[in-house]
């Protein structure tokens, strides 16, 4: 599933003109048919979004046990901005995650694998305790193997720069847990970053 293609204004506007309520009913009816029946939409916020150049509607999807995601509506045509199929996996492994943390156990699927999101995580924070801020993991990828593990990606974003991708590491399939890095390879991640960081930030690059 890719993202519904909607006309950008001509002069961006932050001016809404569809309600609140109508927002609110178009995107109802989207997670009903797209995500899960089973989620409810609250916490409309109106705001221009940069990334997509109009005005949304912004939701919160909500599961049994919170906040899963959020969904937009184009605050002009009314229209649901898709989400991708990525992104609604996402969703469900969040709520799946939140359930098995209300139950004491791992979030695992029906091999016994944990999660990617949880995976993802994982990782995420690992790379915060081992680097430092404004590191981050993505795209988990399933490897199966001996052991099995979810290979993510490794980036860096802060503020206006990045995101820089800096390399991959693994997490466990069977515990979440992360295989560690080397002080080598956190220490030239540490100072990739500082150079790009540098060269972004040069009088002569600006």
């Amino acid at each position: 599933m890719t993202m519904q293609a909607i006309a950008i204004p001509e002069t961006p506007t932050d001016q809404a003109t569809v309600s609140e309520a109508d927002a609110h009913a178009a995107a109802c009816v989207y997670v009903a048919a797209h995500v899960d029946a089973a989620f409810e939409v609250v916490d409309g916020a109106h705001y221009f979004s940069r990334p997509l150049g109009r005005a949304v509607w912004r939701f919160f999807l909500r599961g049994e046990h919170g906040p899963v995601g959020a969904i937009q509506v184009d605050a002009q045509t009314g229209e649901v901005i898709g989400l991708t199929d990525d992104e609604i996996r996402v969703i469900h492994e969040k709520a799946a995650i939140l359930a098995a943390r209300k139950q004491g156990v791992l979030p695992v699927d029906g091999q016994g694998y944990v999660l990617g999101e949880y995976a993802r995580r994982q990782a995420a924070g690992y790379l915060g305790d081992h680097i430092g801020m404004f590191f981050n993991a993505t795209d988990p990828l399933f490897v199966p193997g001996d052991p099995p593990r979810w290979q993510v990606t490794i980036v860096f974003k802060r503020y206006h720069l990045g995101p820089f991708t800096l390399g991959v590491m693994d997490v466990d399939a069977h515990t979440g847990e992360p295989f560690p890095l080397s002080k080598a390879q956190l220490k030239r991640i540490g100072e990739r970053v500082d150079d790009l960081v540098a060269f972004r930030t040069s009088p002569a690059t600006a």
